[in-house]
């Protein structure tokens, strides 16, 4: 018995000090405003500063507004409405927690006395919730951390209420409950440097462009690398970067290049240097020899593409710079249709579909490059070089360096002079080399979903 009696005095005893914590708890976690705050404290949105606003013929409700809540924010208050009354009040909804929030959902519910919803508001009611702009307040709006913002909340009888809604509804009470639901915003670590092409590609496919248009405008790079001899080691680092994510109308023009339409890459550095084509003589006939054929025939496409280059039978395909790339990436790559120019001894532009491409003047300094350019009206400025203002005066984004050090570096159009092709200078300013100079290769591809 005095054992039992024991047990009973020391059980009483665990109850009360559970119950005196839990008071404890309660107590710290109410707030004057009547508000209980209870669990954690990661987001915590609530309405403060409840004020009638001096709109004409604005009344006061007949209980409330009262304010409650725990996970999500509650308003509830009751009043009577009679034709060209109306009641309006501001709040500022502010952020109390150590994140910033999301709204998920703003719920209003209008319930009149016998208990019937009116929550659409169907031939009684028009009510507004916006913020100082006049932006309603709905899902997916931001509430930084420790931020606040005014809002504003109408209720009015309709202008047009019929006698039969206006003599059910007068001299009845009505209730209305406002909630906001809220959650903590995840701080992404999506982004263009570490993120998997799954997840960059998937968030393209969404319309989720925000990240990829930070990462392009600030020039965010990713590292790849190159198993130039296709032998299982990488022999250099390449380091890639959005050059592209519009497609704008212009490039479902009939014959347009999509070469700087939809999601481009390129590279932001020279990983590489090759030739135009291997032969440089006085002949302006031959395809393959000088620019004659320009991209489409020239050895720099098979090089690119790891194919083969059919002036000389070489075999790309081990040594390419496409095969070179990571398997994970490669899978990625999507096939392009490229258009490019020709020299003054041929009469029309070429068009291939090829994986990797070199760019062209007018997709780096956009309507300013005219010169001799015989596919100007086939191709647009890419995203990347039209942020920085790129054009023929302004070029310095254009540099782009091999082994630390500025390079002239290949275009893909070939230029009036029969051996040449246009190039990038050091300086950034477009220029034109000899066909059979090994210069600089950056060459740019699309990625997406596969079949």
């Amino acid at each position: 018995m005095r054992r039992n009696g024991k047990t009973k005095y020391l059980v009483l005893g665990i109850l009360l000090l559970l119950i005196g914590v839990g008071y404890a708890y309660l107590t710290a976690n109410l707030e004057l405003d009547g508000t209980t705050h209870i669990g954690d404290d990661e987001v915590l949105v609530r309405f403060k500063n409840v004020e009638k606003t001096t709109a004409e013929n604005n009344i006061d409700p007949t209980s409330g507004p009262k304010i409650s809540g725990s996970k999500n924010e509650v308003l509830t208050y009751t009043l009577r409405l009679d034709k060209n009354q109306v009641y309006e009040f501001t709040a500022d909804l502010v952020n109390l927690g150590e994140n910033d929030a999301i709204i998920q959902e703003v719920e209003t519910k209008v319930q009149i006395a016998d208990g019937e919803e009116a929550t659409e508001f169907p031939g009684y009611f028009d009510y507004s919730l916006v913020n100082n702009d006049d932006t309603a307040i709905e899902a997916n709006h931001e509430l930084a951390k420790e931020g606040s913002e005014k809002i504003k909340s109408t209720l009015k009888l309709k202008s047009d209420i019929t006698d039969e809604y206006y003599d059910f509804i007068k001299d009845k009470n009505i209730s209305v409950t406002l909630t906001i639901k809220y959650h903590k915003k995840e701080v992404s670590t999506f982004n263009f440097a570490t993120s998997s092409w799954d997840d960059i590609i998937t968030a393209y496919n969404n319309g989720d462009t925000t990240q990829l248009e930070e990462d392009m405008a600030a020039g965010t790079t990713r590292e790849v690398e190159l198993d130039l001899d296709n032998d299982g080691n990488a022999e250099t680092t390449g380091h890639l970067r959005i050059a592209n994510i519009s497609t704008p109308a212009e490039c479902s023009t009939e014959g347009f290049s999509q070469t700087a339409c939809g999601f481009v890459l390129e590279f932001a550095d020279v990983p590489v240097t090759h030739r135009m084509n291997p032969f440089v003589n006085e002949d302006t006939t031959t395809i393959g020899v000088n620019n004659t054929g320009g991209w489409k025939f020239s050895d720099m496409r098979a090089y690119l593409n790891s194919t083969t280059y059919a002036y000389e039978n070489i075999d790309y395909t081990n040594i390419g710079l496409y095969n070179s790339l990571p398997s994970e990436l490669r899978s990625k790559i999507i096939n392009t249709t490229v258009v490019s120019g020709y020299n003054d001894n041929e009469s029309n532009y070429y068009t291939t579909t090829d994986r990797l491409y070199l760019l062209d003047p007018k997709e780096i300094y956009g309507t300013s490059f005219t010169n001799s350019d015989t596919v100007k009206d086939f191709e647009r400025q890419l995203d990347y070089y039209q942020r920085k203002g790129e054009n023929s005066s302004i070029y310095s984004s254009a540099i782009k360096q091999y082994n630390g050090t500025p390079i002239y570096w290949w275009l893909r159009s070939a230029s009036i002079d029969y051996n040449r092709f246009y190039t990038v200078n050091y300086f950034g300013y477009w220029d034109h080399s000899a066909s059979n100079q090994a210069n600089g290769v950056s060459p740019a591809f699309r990625i997406g979903t596969t079949s």
